[in-house]
């Protein structure tokens, strides 16, 4: 290693940290900015989606408890034994499930992104260190 650190001169190094500091300060400004705003609103559309799920189950259970009569998969249904209620209520809310694990996948894309970036800040963060450790070696030599 010593081989390589002698092949830099002062300028080399002095560049090398530059190029760093240039890629954190574009990580921390531009990168973290954007994949935080897409965190919080993955995080909203994920409520939001629990919501209206909620919301739903909600308005089925009550119809399906004043006998209603709905309709699943081209079946009706009316006055279904109260044990069966919740059951039937999920199938019925289906699709507002599926919006709310869609919403859910990519809320947790979004916050393995934004840690991804935070492990690569860390990563230049460290080799900035590291090259200023060269340059600090260099001018006591």
């Amino acid at each position: 290693m010593t081989d390589k650190i002698s092949q830099l001169d002062s300028y080399q190094v002095a560049k090398k940290i530059e190029e760093k500091i240039k890629l954190l300060e574009y990580a921390r400004t531009q990168e973290i900015d954007s994949a935080a705003e897409e965190k919080k609103q993955t995080k909203i559309n994920e409520g939001n989606a629990e919501a209206e799920y909620d919301k739903q189950m909600a308005i089925i259970l009550i119809k399906l408890e004043n006998g209603v009569e709905l309709e699943l998969a081209g079946l009706k249904i009316k006055n279904p034994k109260a044990s069966n209620a919740d059951r039937i209520a999920k199938g019925i809310c289906w699709e507002q499930k599926l919006n709310l694990g869609k919403a859910t996948a990519l809320f947790k894309a979004s916050e393995t992104n934004y840690n991804k970036i935070i492990k690569k800040i860390e990563a230049i963060e460290a080799e900035l260190n590291g090259y200023q450790s060269i340059f600090r070696w260099q001018s006591e030599v």
